[in-house]
């Protein structure tokens, strides 16, 4: 087949044509990406590199189009920094990275880790100052995550003068916000701080509102808690129900120990079958001590004790 001189014109035009490539380079990274400050450069391959803004953020990379004039394939690579993580050139680990791009994207909860990270010298140069403005700006804007690290770094004297009321107070905020994780800190701070008896329900009951909610710290605490009668009457049966909650969320030490509750009968009617359930649990989740306890039970002869367990071979 052989082209007429008009179509050979046409397609040397097309082939030629960079201004048509960044015209229709700017119109898609203007339009689909919401990109400003676009510049461009086309090199001799036709590829299409440019930089521009993108919600505060400086991103460059390259595109690479369908030539003809009424193709819409378009192929791309960006990547984008934000005023925060281009003024951190020394982000150590991935999370330190995903924190400040987080930040950068105006999520408050990144943004209050970040801080944290920058206060503790976690993952990036310490920054005390920058690091505080972060996480109480994050915090004042309801991220509980930051309010709860905070009242951490208060009752440590991290980075501030340690004020164990200023970290009841942002841990309260953290966990009324629902951040389960902070009434676990709460509820250890109370328990920590050599309050008076009066002050364990209290303790107690930000404990199971975590357990609860699926925190397994939540369950060990509260298990604790009731085992020795701390912000409520002794329960053996309440220990053990909170215990095996923990283990059911992936504890497998607790899992070991309500296995010894159920071998001894503390906190219910000996059971040796169920005491290598949770043995069995605790071997599988990597406890050694859950697989020679496992060993131990089925030794006994508890043959249906054994039935599905794991090989104990520790």
């Amino acid at each position: 087949m052989v082209l007429g001189k008009r179509a050979v014109a046409f397609w040397t035009l097309a082939l030629a044509c960079t201004g048509c490539l960044e015209q229709r380079a700017r119109r898609h990274l203007e339009g689909a990406e919401a990109m400003t400050e676009v510049e461009l450069r086309v090199d001799d391959d036709g590829l299409v590199h440019f930089a521009g803004l993108q919600e505060g953020r400086r991103c460059t990379g390259s595109l690479t189009m369908d030539r003809r004039l009424r193709g819409s394939s378009i192929h791309q690579s960006m990547n984008c920094i934000g005023p925060v993580e281009a003024g951190l050139p020394e982000l150590r680990t991935p999370r330190a990275r995903g924190a400040a791009r987080g930040c950068d994207m105006h999520d408050e909860d990144c943004c209050g880790l970040l801080g944290i990270f920058l206060v503790r010298g976690e993952d990036v140069p310490r920054d005390e100052e920058r690091g505080r403005r972060l996480a109480s700006t994050a915090c004042d804007g309801g991220a509980p995550m930051a309010c709860a690290e905070l009242g951490r770094l208060h009752a440590e004297g991290i980075g501030y003068p340690r004020d164990l009321a200023v970290a009841s107070e942002l841990l309260d905020r953290s966990c009324k916000l629902g951040h389960m994780v902070g009434c676990v800190y709460l509820a250890e701070l109370v328990d920590s701080a050599g309050g008076p008896p009066s002050s364990h329900p209290e303790a107690l009951v930000h404990f199971r509102d975590a357990c609860g909610k699926g925190v397994g710290a939540g369950c060990v605490q509260t298990g604790r808690m009731l085992t020795v009668g701390m912000g409520a009457p002794q329960s053996y049966p309440g220990a053990i129900a909170a215990f095996s909650r923990a283990c059911e969320l992936g504890d497998p030490f607790v899992c070991n120990d309500v296995g010894g509750m159920y071998g001894e009968g503390r906190g219910a009617p000996r059971d040796l079958v169920a005491a290598a359930r949770f043995f069995d649990a605790a071997c599988r989740g990597g406890d050694a001590r859950g697989c020679r306890n496992l060993r131990r039970t089925c030794d006994r002869g508890v043959l249906e004790a054994c039935t599905g367990t794991a090989p104990p071979t520790l």
